[in-house]
């Protein structure tokens, strides 16, 4: 990039403007007779007049130079530089051996070749270097292989990102292969790879989306007019004075001449920026980049492994070899002092500190005095003035006021309770060493006996612990009591004794035993003598001994109890939010326990340790989130988790799966997890996320089951519109989003996942709630200012079908499909075809069935569902059977005769509110034999259309052929997501609105869905972000403090009973 710094180009156009300008007053003044000049003179003062806020050039040359400065410094940002992936390549893919140095040196060609291919479309300069993809082959950037390979990607977009792709699985090989140890770094590797990419991305939007034309013009336009205006409008005029002799008349406009100079010059600086990818001398150089990111990303990789006789000798010895570790320069002095030459010695240096922190204050005085302000003074006596008058000694750290502190402290009122409390837990500390839970008194290597973190939350002798204020809150029970019992910390007030408890320690009423002995009774008591829910054990005796008998009749009820607890008011929540989160949360497990999901009747099937758990090696992740590696999570479930489970009947029947990430983390992190036996008879299955999909094989999940048969594999999370690329929230009526759904699920059927359970089932127009700003999109849609909800359904196979195998020989490109042997015996076949224009037509039929086939055209862009009964049934077993669902997906609902259909831009959708909504039409329980049941969906307006059609004895066109004999993995099931999200969204429309909701998708005539996913606290999707154990010591390792979140009960709790 070769750029200049003179003035050369407005210097020659002021050159000329000036003698234009000088021409013109010459004729002025010596060509025009005094009738034109007084002409002239009044062309003058009218162009002059209001010239600068006619034309505000300031204003548009400021805003627009900034746009293009800003876009310019975005492109050199995002033109690739290869250093940093390198680096990593070279780090972390070791080995000298020639196979390892290959794949280095691809990695670094690939990214290179991917910004070849980018820059050639993009950049004249570069198009003429590369005008064909045979010239980059000559280059050395590409195989002849791989240009066969491009050549037969059609698309040009996907063809840039081919290279990447490549890149991509060479790293997900490395880790296979076990090149690369350790899944972090596999990741951070992929996240450079696509830091790249996302550069690259986004040079192409710069080109596809240009500055307007008219836009430059007009701005152009404006500088050149206001300075033609100008050579008229800034002439000095000739006044009488100035022809006598008697003013100063100046031919030379000086201060527009400067005028000229900045604004001219500005513009040739956006000029110059505007289209860096040029070919001008100012422009980027981007062949150079593309030299310098082969020359230097090859250096950095084969400099520390390359063998002594490749010529990387001196890169060697720069790169590989680390230097001997001595002792600096500054070692053992107590100041450091950095040297200077001794020129910029002299050079004043200001260190960084405040402004006011140079300003003593306090010179020539020996003490300071402390008073209150003279407003507060007035209003109090004399007595009370001097008790707040308060000398600091300067310098004297002791002062007098600290010293007043300590006494006051020490002769507190409360100095006596926190002197029996510190005691009392001494005491427990004693017993807590001396008793059966000796085993955990040191947690992370930390004593909590002398101050440190205590096992279970509570903290070693703290002075404030008990102070009022924010932080406290006051527990009452039945009656006011006047004596602290075990466990409590009382505090008197006029009308009695209160215990106090804070955001780490408040007592407990003693459990009642699940078992109570034959002739004996539980007795709790409370007293205003001092009992407060004193818990004993009495004998029944045959005969009363007191002065009342009472007798209890179980044979006559009267009402049920329903329950107690309390009211969620205004004022309870402005009272809570006046609490430190953590004692807001312990106040709330004073009413709810930690098993009130399995209160509500609401059990739970399995759990996963945590979501993407390695979202949490990112600092700057925009939501709340936890770093596992695969040895974190498997320690975890082994000496954690799973005993934590086991010892609750509520949790005591979970299923424990493993990851809940991407899959390119597959089959890595399985294998580091059930390695080890324990862990490995603990965790039931494998988790998936969709999100990397694209850029990740779908090899990862079949290696994973090859390894690990015994474990299911389940996908667990999916939505649309969560990327930039794809257009983030909802985009209703989108069919383009509806066979990304397909085409995800038929590929995982097809490499053994069990289910498919999708994110939030149901948000609002704007793709939330989300407090972190993280907008998708749902199937069903909430628009909560019209009761309504719009719906693109989903329907799916019910556990217990198996998949099976599938023959599809000479398959057509954009076309897949995956076979089923549903839970009744009917067979399945689901095909979609993503085609733009080609339609399909395939014969189905059964192996060792001949003569029996079905044939169906599957018209471009739609999906096809097929189902018929095993030859040869009876009809008496086809009656028995139960109804089966299927695996159709559309997103896109055009109007059948039972849909409301609204229009959207992206497509249409059905709408239903609390009176209507339209189903879709069941499986029939019997299917006569010969016959076989259609269900279509497409993009031209069928909307999962049912048809029967006729089998018939020869195959037409393409034959597909399902082995119900060869069965591979069961289907655990579908479903999706109830977050805060959803319960909001569902909660906002009225209960026949919510009914009809939940009927879509868990009712016959729905989606029947059976697996429901419900995040453990707070997730993204939330109004804020809680935890079921807030505790602010974080070491709360027994989940004292663990307790439901109001949210909990609200927004999730109650539709997850509704769908029940």
């Amino acid at each position: 990039m070769t750029i200049s710094y003179a003035l050369d180009a407005v210097l020659s156009q002021l050159t000329v403007w000036t003698i234009t300008f000088l021409s013109i007053s010459f004729i002025y003044r010596y060509v025009l007779d005094e009738h034109q000049q007084r002409n002239f003179e009044s062309l003058v003062e009218y162009m002059d007049k209001k010239l600068d806020s006619n034309i505000p050039l300031t204003f548009l040359l400021g805003f627009f130079v900034t746009f293009v400065v800003g876009r310019w410094q975005s492109i050199l940002s995002n033109i690739g530089w290869i250093d940093d992936a390198a680096i990593l390549f070279s780090t972390y893919i070791r080995g000298g051996e020639e196979r390892v140095r290959i794949l280095r040196r691809n990695l670094v060609r690939y990214l290179t070749l991917s910004q070849a291919l980018v820059l050639r479309d993009i950049s004249m300069q570069v198009r003429k270097r590369f005008p064909t993809l045979d010239t980059l082959a000559a280059s050395g950037l590409l195989t002849e292989e791989e240009m066969y390979v491009l050549e037969g990607i059609h698309d040009p977009y996907s063809r840039y990102w081919a290279p990447i792709q490549w890149s991509i699985n060479i790293i997900y090989d490395c880790k296979v292969t076990g090149t690369i140890d350790d899944f972090y770094i596999m990741t951070k590797i992929v996240e450079e790879v696509n830091k790249f990419r996302h550069g690259l991305a986004s040079l192409l939007k710069y080109d596809w989306v240009p500055v307007p034309l008219v836009y430059p013009q007009v701005i152009f336009l404006a500088v050149r007019c206001y300075f033609i205006i100008c050579l008229i409008g800034r002439q000095f005029l000739v006044r009488q004075g100035a022809r006598d002799g008697s003013a100063f008349d100046i031919w030379l406009p000086i201060t527009t001449m400067v005028q000229f100079i900045v604004y001219m010059g500005w513009m040739k600086v956006a000029e110059a920026l505007l289209n860096p990818l040029g070919e001008d001398d100012d422009d980027l150089e981007c062949n150079y980049i593309i030299d310098k990111n082969l020359i230097t990303g090859i250096e950095i990789v084969e400099g520390p492994w390359a063998p002594q006789s490749t010529g990387y000798a001196l890169v060697e010895e720069g790169l590989a070899k680390i230097p001997t570790q001595k002792k600096d320069e500054f070692w053992g002095s107590h100041k450091i002092a950095p040297l200077y030459s001794l020129d910029s010695a002299k050079r004043s240096v200001h260190p960084l500190i405040g402004s006011a922190a140079k300003i003593n204050l306090v010179k020539n005085k020996e003490e300071i005095i402390m008073t209150p302000h003279k407003n507060k003074l007035s209003e109090m006596t004399e007595q009370e003035q001097k008790s707040h008058l308060r000398r600091v000694r300067v310098g004297d750290h002791n002062s007098h006021h600290e010293k007043m502190r300590s006494h006051e402290k020490e002769h507190s009122p409360d100095s006596a309770l926190n002197r029996i409390r510190d005691r009392a837990k001494q005491e427990f500390v004693q017993y807590y060493h001396n008793g059966k839970y000796t085993q955990n008194v040191h947690t992370n290597g930390q004593d909590w006996a002398r101050g440190e973190s205590a096992p279970w939350g509570i903290r070693a002798p703290m002075t404030n612990n008990y102070v009022i204020g924010n932080d406290n809150v006051v527990f009452l029970t039945l009656l006011a009591v006047a004596n602290a019992t075990p466990g409590c910390v009382p505090r008197d007030y006029p009308d009695g004794m209160v215990c106090v408890c804070n955001s780490t320690f408040c007592d407990e009423i003693e459990k009642l035993e699940d078992f109570i002995a034959p002739g004996t009774a539980a007795v709790y008591r409370t007293s205003l003598q001092g009992a407060r829910m004193d818990k004993s054990i009495i004998k029944q005796t045959p005969n009363p001994s007191g002065s009342l008998t009472a007798e209890l009749d179980t044979s006559t009820t009267y009402q049920e109890i329903l329950g107690f607890g309390g009211a969620f008011t205004d004022s309870t929540g402005i009272n809570l939010n006046s609490l430190r989160k953590e004692t807001q949360n312990l106040l709330m497990r004073q009413y709810f326990g930690p098993t009130a999901y399995l209160a509500e009747g609401i059990s739970f099937w399995g759990v996963s340790p945590q979501n993407e758990p390695m979202t949490g090696a990112s600092s700057d992740w925009k939501w709340q989130t936890m770093f596992f590696d695969a040895p974190m999570e498997r320690n975890f479930v082994k000496n954690n988790l799973s005993p934590a489970l086991k010892s609750s009947p509520a949790t005591k029947e979970l299923i424990i799966m493993g990851l809940d990430d991407q899959r390119w983390y597959l089959p890595g992190w399985a294998d580091v997890l059930l390695e080890d036996k324990e862990a490995s008879d603990l965790i039931a299955g494998i988790a998936v996320h969709w999100y990397e999909d694209p850029v990740f094989p779908v090899s990862a999940l079949s290696h994973t089951h090859e390894k690990h048969p015994d474990k299911f594999i389940l996908s667990t999370e999916a939505c649309q519109g969560w990327a930039e690329r794809q257009g983030r929230g909802p985009s209703l009526g989108n069919y383009t989003r509806g066979e990304d759904y397909a085409h995800s699920i038929i590929e995982d059927l097809n490499n053994w996942v069990g289910g498919w359970v999708d994110w939030n089932m149901a948000l609002n127009t704007q793709g939330g709630y989300n407090w972190a700003m993280n907008f998708v999109d749902s199937p069903i849609i909430v628009e909560t200012n019209k009761g309504e909800f719009l719906k693109q359904p989903i329907k799916f196979l019910k556990p217990g079908s198996h998949v099976v195998k599938l023959s599809i020989p000479n398959v057509p490109a954009h076309v897949e499909a995956v076979g089923v042997l549903m839970v009744d015996g009917r067979r399945y076949i689901s095909v979609l075809n993503r085609n733009e224009e080609e339609d399909v037509t395939i014969s189905f039929h059964e192996k060792g069935v001949d003569n029996v086939y079905t044939t169906v055209n599957v018209s471009s862009r739609s999906i096809a569902t097929i189902i018929w009964s095993k030859a040869h049934s009876s009809f008496l077993s086809e009656m028995m059977r139960t109804i089966a669902s299927i695996l159709l997906v559309s997103y896109i609902v055009f109007g059948t005769p039972n849909c409301v259909t609204r229009e959207f831009p992206a497509g249409t959708v059905c709408v239903c509110n609390a009176t209507h909504c339209d189903d879709i039409e069941q499986l029939d329980n019997f299917i006569a034999p010969g016959m076989s049941i259609l269900y279509q969906t497409d993009i031209k307006g069928a909307r999962m259309d049912k048809t029967v059609i006729k089998q018939t004895p020869n195959p037409v066109h393409l034959t597909i052929e399902i082995d119900p004999s060869t069965i591979f993995q069961n289907i655990i099931g579908f479903g999706g997501a109830i977050t805060d999200a959803v319960g909001v969204n569902l909660a906002a429309l009225s209960k026949e609105t919510q009914n009809n909701l939940i009927k879509q998708y868990y009712g016959p005539s729905g989606s029947e869905y059976t697996l429901t996913r419900v995040p453990m606290a707070a997730s993204d999707f939330s109004l804020r972000i809680y935890t079921y154990d807030d505790n602010q010591d974080g070491d709360d390792f027994n989940m004292t403090y663990f307790a439901l979140a109001n949210d909990d009960y609200q927004y999730k709790a109650s539709f997850c009973v509704s769908q029940q």
